[in-house]
């Protein structure tokens, strides 16, 4: 018959190496997780020897150290503590709780055995395998446990998967609830106020017809915040096709684009340096000029002549770029506010926009592994730089 080691131990991996070497060489192991459950399983099992962990859950080693010594029916079974948390004066304190030895962790295979050998009965027959032998089957053991974890892995993983793409179904169902079912009131707001100027306009005074107009503006200003929170949330899903990109011929076109819609050409002087190539998405990184140009010309509205300036290099494995413009500029203070949504450091009613433009340059950015941020001074103008990897 086998002998019994009852093991009160609450961390798996630690019950799993003691047992394995115990079970190597003849012993039926039991295990309890907590102090209470030890002690009803040394009197169910009646073990030939206990281990006991010090840090246990609800009751440490040394108070079931004493409940064991205290009956009876237990009083005669020897007891080994077994504790990583080795400090001065421990090992006294487990003697007098009543333990017979003393083992620090971590558990070495090759040694555990002959530190029990004094207070282990003899094993049941058949010889041991040597020690050669038992790392081997130790090894064996610990590579199919490895091989099992890692199914488990990849099965959380493909659950994972099937969990994002429902989160990416379900935000997909609601962008399109965004798209249509607020789009029809704010189209309802916008066509009955055109209504009510165009048939009863003569019948208001010039205050009625202003709030009107204002009605009428921020209908159309929340269908603009719509359409660029859609932007912004399918910024992240879209699926990039990355190549290598001219970005000073980009630069050039955005702005001559832009500036001829927007009447900032005869004001605006623009100039680009040498740039570096760069490795991304077309269209995405289009934004990212439009988004930085366009504001760069916006900011600098209050002046009659203004400079726009694009500058770049290559750092390492990235291409950096400048965007300075000679406008209105910002407190440094702020500048971490910059780059999220919604997030404005000028008056609504002195320049237009929804806060969104510069959180879709970050999140573009961030998906092609580069990085964006922003140097200004208030009343002089502001640079914004982003990098992007460069191509092979």
């Amino acid at each position: 018959m086998k002998r019994k080691v009852l093991y009160i131990e609450d961390n798996e991996q630690n019950l799993y190496l003691v047992t394995f070497i115990l079970e190597k060489h003849g012993y039926e192991v039991h295990a309890a997780l907590d102090g209470q459950e030890g002690i009803g399983k040394a009197a169910a099992v009646r073990p030939d020897l206990i281990l006991l962990d010090i840090q246990l859950p609800c009751m440490d080693g040394y108070a079931v150290a004493r409940q064991l010594r205290t009956n009876s029916g237990l009083a005669g079974i020897p007891i080994v503590a077994v504790t990583s948390y080795a400090m001065a004066g421990d090992r006294e304190k487990a003697l007098a709780a009543g333990c017979n030895g003393y083992i620090e962790k971590p558990i070495n295979p090759e040694t555990f055995m002959q530190q029990l050998e004094q207070h282990l009965p003899p094993p049941a027959a058949g010889a041991p395998r040597s020690e050669d032998e038992l790392l081997k089957a130790y090894n064996e053991v610990l590579f199919r446990k490895l091989e099992k974890k890692t199914a488990e892995l990849e099965q959380r993983v493909s659950e994972r998967t099937a969990q994002l793409e429902a989160a990416n179904r379900e935000l997909e169902a609601f962008s399109y609830s965004v798209s249509h079912d607020l789009r029809a009131p704010l189209r309802a707001i916008e066509g009955f106020s055109a209504i009510v100027v165009e048939d009863y306009g003569e019948r208001l005074d010039d205050e009625g017809r202003r709030l009107l107009g204002v009605v009428r503006a921020n209908a159309r200003r929340m269908s603009q915040l719509i359409d660029d929170l859609l932007v912004f949330s399918r910024t992240g899903r879209n699926e990039m096709k990355c190549r290598r990109l001219d970005m000073a011929a980009m630069a050039r076109s955005v702005f001559e684009e832009f500036a001829w819609e927007a009447g900032a050409r005869a004001r605006v002087e623009f100039s680009v340096g040498p740039l570096p190539a760069a490795l991304g998405d077309a269209s995405l990184v289009r934004q990212v000029w439009v988004n930085l140009l366009s504001n760069a010309a916006k900011f600098s509205a209050l002046k009659e002549r203004c400079v726009i300036e694009v500058t770049g290099a290559p750092e390492g494995d990235q291409s950096v770029y400048h965007v300075r413009d000679e406008g209105v500029g910002f407190d440094m203070g702020c500048a971490e506010r910059l780059f999220g949504v919604f997030q404005r450091l000028h008056p609504a009613n002195q320049f237009e926009g929804t806060g969104i433009g510069l959180a879709l340059v970050k999140r573009i950015v961030a998906r092609h592994g580069g990085r964006v941020w922003a140097e200004g001074k208030a009343g002089q103008g502001a640079t914004f730089s982003f990098s992007l990897p460069a191509p092979p």
